[in-house]
């Protein structure tokens, strides 16, 4: 068994607060005392490194470090083998260490697995109520997403990434201490104390894109091109950053207001250049629907309709087929807006659901989907539900049935001492009237009501700690018609 505290003490003495990336030192001083950062760490060389090296800069605040890791549960017991060496080296580092693990078996594709993982980091850091994520991407990750990013068709913003510091626009922090460092200087260095690591054999298979061009590409480039592959990748990203800044820098001069998610006032935009145009219209819809990533093409039609400034053009947005479309259309005074098909704020019966059928479409294009989930001991996935889009229910029998809000509706939320009417809950939210009939109520077969969307499920339907299975409603929006004023 590794002696780590020995291994932490030796890789201090190296001094290695002079390997951190300059923006990410300037980051971590500038934090309060009592803030939590966050370390994702794999159990790979990287990843250990990047530990024992946050572990160097705060030597005396050991508490204020958490690990992270994600079991994709891919590879068996090499996975919880994983797993375990993370656990065994955060005891030793005298750092908690958090963990965990996909809600359903996850693909061997590289997307997902990236959205699973940042997905549970993205929860944990909500926990933590961190101050940053640090990751343990290095030099050569630099170079291969340069690579991927002129192979895709990037522009600024994706070959200025990975950032040293990028902040989203959800307040949270990502870090990237070791942007630096090559691949060969982290392993030489580890191997010079005696650090292990866990290898995981699918970062040899060439079938992934990104470790066919570390595999095969990169090492063809490097002995055909006479300069240092590494410095050519970190100075095109600096001056891609340099571009980002510069454009920001413009957009704010022009004092463009990005408050509203459903409209974006574009008439200062008519007479820019295209680079600068695609940033502030970009920088409006990541900000406020980030989760619907556009399609390049689709980013250029806006770019036209924003130049052109014909009132009622429109671009058509992608989307599930079987929802109402929703369009990005200019109006009056080039204001850009986001829009859907009317909604009837009278719904026809409502209907019984069981979730067998699939999602249930609701007039406005939103969705609920339903599924039986198992529950261990230990699970506490529940806990973290987003009562905008999810409930964990236990104790519902018979067929649910979907319905509009009525008057004299009434249920106990999670945690409230009593039943209270949903008028006045609705009301507490300052929701307007299109937007309490807009919402499903999802009651049980006795009209019980177990769920509306935007609030905490019901107190009688709550998970007990002995539950062997849950039922997970989840509810998704197609439209920005609808959105909670206190937080949604």
């Amino acid at each position: 068994m590794p002696d780590w505290t020995e291994i932490s003490r030796c890789f201090s003495a190296l001094r290695p607060a002079e390997w951190i990336d300059p923006k990410v030192s300037a980051f971590l001083r500038s934090l309060e005392a009592d803030r939590t950062l966050l370390i994702a760490c794999s159990g790979g060389a990287d990843s250990v490194f990047l530990s024992l090296a946050m572990r160097a800069l705060f030597p005396d605040d050991p508490q204020r470090l958490v690990i992270a890791h994600f079991n994709h549960q891919l590879r068996g017991a090499e996975s919880d083998g994983d797993q375990a060496f993370v656990e065994e080296m955060a005891a030793g580092l005298g750092l908690r260490c958090l963990a965990g693990r996909p809600k359903a078996p996850l693909e061997s594709d590289e997307a997902l697995l990236r959205e699973a993982r940042y997905g549970w980091l993205g929860e944990a850091y909500e926990s933590e109520r961190a101050a940053g994520l640090a990751v343990g991407h290095h030099a050569d990750d630099l170079l291969e997403s340069l690579l991927m990013g002129v192979l895709t068709g990037s522009g600024p913003s994706g070959l200025a990434s990975p950032m040293p510091v990028r902040r989203f626009s959800d307040g949270q922090v990502r870090l990237r201490p070791l942007l630096g460092l090559t691949r060969e200087r982290i392993h030489r260095t580890l191997r010079s104390l005696g650090v292990p690591w866990r290898e995981d054999r699918s970062n040899a298979d060439p079938a992934h894109t990104r470790n066919w061009l570390r595999l095969e590409i990169i090492p063809r480039l490097a002995g055909r091109i006479p300069q240092d592959l590494h410095v050519a990748a970190q100075r095109t990203r600096e001056l891609q950053e340099e571009c980002l800044e510069a454009l920001d820098a413009s957009i704010l001069r022009l004092g463009i207001d990005f408050s509203d998610p459903d409209f974006l006032d574009t008439s200062s935009l008519k007479k820019e250049p295209a680079g600068l145009v695609r940033r502030a219209f970009m920088a409006w819809w990541m900000r406020w629907h980030a989760a619907d990533l556009l399609p390049k093409a689709v980013v250029d039609q806006v770019l036209g309709v924003i130049q052109s400034g014909r009132e009622g053009e429109a671009v058509t947005l992608p989307g599930e087929a079987v929802a109402p479309p929703r369009y990005l259309r200019m109006g009056t005074g080039n204001r850009l807006s986001l829009e859907s098909p009317p909604v009837p704020l009278s719904w026809p019966a409502g209907c019984h659901w069981s979730g067998e059928s699939g999602p249930l479409f609701l007039p406005d294009g939103s969705s609920l989907r339903l599924q039986v989930v198992p529950l261990g001991p230990e699970d506490t996935r529940y806990r973290r539900a987003d009562p905008r889009r999810e409930a964990w229910l236990e104790g519902v029998a018979g067929p649910l049935y979907i319905r509009q809000w009525q008057a004299g509706d009434r249920y106990q939320p999670l945690g409230a001492p009593g039943r209270r009417k949903l008028q006045d809950i609705f009301s507490d939210a300052k929701l307007k009237a299109e937007q309490k009939h807009r919402l499903p109520v999802i009651v049980d077969d006795n009209g019980d009501i177990l769920w509306v969307p935007g609030f905490p499920p019901a107190h009688r339907f709550r998970i007990c700690h002995f539950a062997k299975s849950a039922l997970q409603l989840t509810y998704s929006t197609h439209s920005s018609a609808f959105r909670l004023n206190h937080g949604g």
